[in-house]
Order: structure tokens, then C-alpha cells, then sequence
């Protein structure tokens, strides 16, 4: 602040100080805020790190290389979309040298001149980054970041962090011992028009219509080793939702009168609603589509990983089971014979019925979401909205039909 004010006083116009944390200098752990005499004599190992101006991973508590670029990272997406721009950015040696690094392609640990008062001259920050956007994103722009060494997911939202955003950091931390590679939350910051979130980029692909058997037991392997473990988790700080109050005010919101008729549909089954009602609650993450599930074919078989956490609330239990089979297998062309064959492997006993109703309840949020046309991203996107909006069309009239041949069964023996 103090070189930042002496710049400022020497200009003859009257240019904006403004604060940043993710300009900081890099948080060197247990030897923070103490002399180098002191780091020197109590922590030598971890001094001599320091010392190597590089990554300080290997210090406890230090900030890890991935996060400090991460960080840098989040700063410079502030200029995606700016055409003009005279900045001055004040900082310190260990976080400039990653900074500067990062922007010239280089490793982000490549000496640099630090002294006091050095300046880099940088005509266009974003030159040397390989960034490719992502076109199906939702709720953000989504882009993959590539730096000289890394991967990163970067994504950016048009509103401020929010709870749910610091739950999902703390929740993949935890989740990644049980579940293996995840999009761990490297960097979260407030930007002046909303947010940036950085995350560790993991590889694979995203495969859409029908899976090999070989492919789909993978995933039923994972999804089911992701509902065992956040089974286990307190759904104590996170928001609890009622879904047939949800698909009321959805219901009241909504225009489109086939999303109406579904509405009215699941809310008249008053049996499986109050079974719903006595349900014991567990964190789900609700948006399985084929857009966050990634697929890694590997010797031993095919690596199945699921990104974008951002979904996860407390719901009843099974509706876990139920948004796997609506949003992963059934709008992607299965037939509702595998649907339901997929069900019994994934829980025994099952009920049916149960089941078939969550899933009516997980497709008519898809019908809502792309129907009424309320965000961003369907309004940019009229053409593919429509055609996911035709998927989960199909989906909704597979599931009644398999619901009337059950009742017409039922009959059949009951006669």
C-alpha cells in the first residue's frame, strides 16, 4: 500500500487505489511473520525451502504452488473481456515471480528480477494462456486454463461467493480422500461484478447417448461409492430442500403448460409424497448430467470422475438413485427396462414406485429449467436448451408409460 501510494502521488491525474487479495504475497506457513535468523536457527529444512524461491509445498501450512497460481490466475481472468486497460499492480517478489511467469509462459518458479522497485512491462497478460471456453456450461462461464506446467477450470459467475460456494471447497477437501481425484477448489474471489472460482482440472471425456456396459458399471461403481460417502456426512450447514414444496412454487411460477400437467401429476400422488415426507435426509448431489461426469479409459478399465459439486444440498435419501438414473441414464436414450435393471443394482430392495416418482420429480425440474427460460444461459443458448429440453420431454413420457404398464399389470392380477 505504501509503494502503491507513492506511485499514486506522483501521477497528475487522480487514479483509483484498489485492494485485491488475490495480489497478496504467497503465505509461507509456519515461517510467516518471523526474522530469518529465527526461520534459519528452528526451521532449517524448511528455510533452505524458502530460500530456493520456488514451490513451498513441502513447508507445513505454506501455500501450495497449484494455489499461488491459481491465484494469479483468478486476478488475470479479470481481463478476459477488457479490450483497454492501463493498470499498475503493486505486489511482492514471491507472488510477482508467479505472476509474471504465468502470463510469459514460463515455469512459475522461473527466477525473475524481484528487487525493490522492479517493474515488468506486460502489453497483453493473457497472450501466452491456452484458454479454451466451454460452451455447455450453466450457471457461469467456464473456461480451461493452461499454463506452462498446469491445467486449471476457471469459472466465472455473475454473483459474490456465496455459502454454498466455501461448503463445496470444504467438501471436496474431504470427499477427496474416499472418492480419489476431484476438482479440488484452488482459489475463491469476489470480483467488482461477481465472482471467480478456480479448480484443479481433471482429464477425461464427457460421453453422451448411450454407455458400453463396460462404461456404464463403471459409473454405477462410482455414483455409488459418492452416495456411501456423503451419506456420511452432516447435512448440518447445508440447505435442506423440500421437494414437494419446490415443485409447488415451480408449479405456480410456470407457463408452460406441459410442465404444468407434469406438476400436477406428481403432486396428486399423495401416498409416495407422504413416504417422501417420512424419508431420512443425506446430502445428493442432484445434477449428474453427462455435462459433469468425465470418463478415462485406462488399462484396467474406464475411470469414471463427477465435477461441478455446486448442486449438493440435503435431500431424501433416495433421491440420489432417483437423479442418477433421470439425469446420467435415462434422458441419454436408455430404455426404461435397463433404467430400472440399473436401480436394483445400485439398492436392494428397491421400491418402484418410490423411485419412479423421484425421478418424475428430478425430470420435471430439467422440464422446468429449460421450458421457462428464466436464465441466462437458455436465453444465449436457444438451440441446444431446446434440444435437452426435448431429452427430458422423452424422458418424462418414458417414465409415465412405464408407470401405466406397472398399474395396468397390477390390474391384470388383480382380475
Amino acid at each position: 500500500m505504501e509503494t502503491a501510494q507513492i506511485i499514486h502521488n506522483s501521477l497528475d491525474e487522480n487514479v483509483p487505489i484498489e485492494t485485491d487479495k488475490t495480489i497478496i504475497e504467497f503465505n509461507p506457513g509456519i515461517l510467516s511473520g518471523n526474522t530469518h535468523q529465527y526461520n534459519e536457527r528452528k526451521y532449517p529444512k524448511y528455510y533452505e525451502i524458502w530460500n530456493k524461491r520456488g514451490d513451498l509445498d513441502g513447508i507445513p501450512r505454506a501455500e501450495k504452488g497449484k494455489a499461488l497460481q491459481a491465484r494469479a490466475l483468478s486476478f488475470l481472468m479479470n481481463y478476459i473481456d477488457k479490450d483497454q486497460f492501463n493498470d499498475v499492480i503493486v505486489s511482492h517478489a514471491g507472488y510477482l515471480r508467479c505472476l509474471v511467469n504465468t502470463i510469459e509462459g514460463r515455469d512459475r518458479t522461473t527466477p525473475i528480477d524481484s528487487s525493490n522497485g522492479a517493474i515488468h512491462i506486460i502489453e497483453d497478460p493473457l497472450k501466452d494462456l491456452k484458454i479454451e471456453q466451454k460452451s455447455r456450461a450453466m450457471a457461469s462461464k467456464v473456461y480451461i486454463v493452461e499454463t506452462y506446467e498446469d491445467k486449471y477450470v476457471v469459472k466465472i459467475k455473475n454473483r459474490f461467493i456465496q455459502k454454498q460456494d466455501i461448503l463445496e471447497k470444504h467438501l471436496l477437501e474431504r470427499l477427496k480422500k474416499k472418492l480419489g481425484e476431484l476438482p479440488t477448489v484452488l482459489n475463491l474471489s469476489n470480483t467488482k461484478k461477481g465472482s471467480i472460482k478456480v479448480l484443479e482440472f481433471i482429464d477425461g471425456e464427457h460421453i453422451y447417448g448411450r454407455l458400453s456396459t463396460e462404461e456404464m458399471q463403471s459409473l454405477l461403481k462410482k455414483v455409488k461409492k459418492m452416495h456411501n460417502a456423503l451419506k456420511t456426512i452432516s447435512t448440518e450447514h447445508y440447505e435442506k430442500v423440500d421437494l414437494y414444496n419446490m415443485m409447488k412454487q415451480k408449479a405456480k411460477n410456470s407457463k408452460n403448460s406441459y410442465v404444468l400437467k407434469t406438476a400436477k401429476e406428481i403432486l396428486s400422488d399423495n401416498k409416495q409424497i407422504q413416504k417422501m415426507r417420512r424419508s431420512k435426509y443425506c446430502l445428493v448431489h442432484s445434477d449428474l448430467n453427462r455435462d459433469n461426469i468425465l470418463f478415462q479409459k485406462q488399462e484396467h478399465g474406464t475411470n469414471v470422475n463427477i465435477i461441478d459439486w455446486e448442486s449438493v444440498k440435503a435431500y431424501p435419501e433416495d433421491y440420489q438413485l432417483a437423479c442418477f438414473l433421470a439425469s446420467s441414464v435415462l434422458i441419454e436414450d436408455s430404455n426404461m427396462t435397463d433404467v430400472m435393471r440399473l436401480a436394483h443394482q445400485f439398492k436392494i430392495p428397491i421400491d418402484e414406485n418410490y423411485i419412479l416418482f423421484l425421478m418424475k420429480i428430478r425430470v420435471f425440474e430439467g422440464l422446468y429449467y429449460f421450458a421457462e427460460n428464466k436464465n441466462e444461459y437458455t436465453r444465449l443458448n436457444p438451440k441446444v436448451s431446446r434440444e435437452i429440453l426435448k431429452k427430458y420431454f422423452i424422458a418424462n413420457e418414458k417414465i409415465s408409460r412405464y408407470q401405466e404398464k406397472k398399474l395396468r399389470r397390477i390390474e391384470c392380477k388383480e382380475r
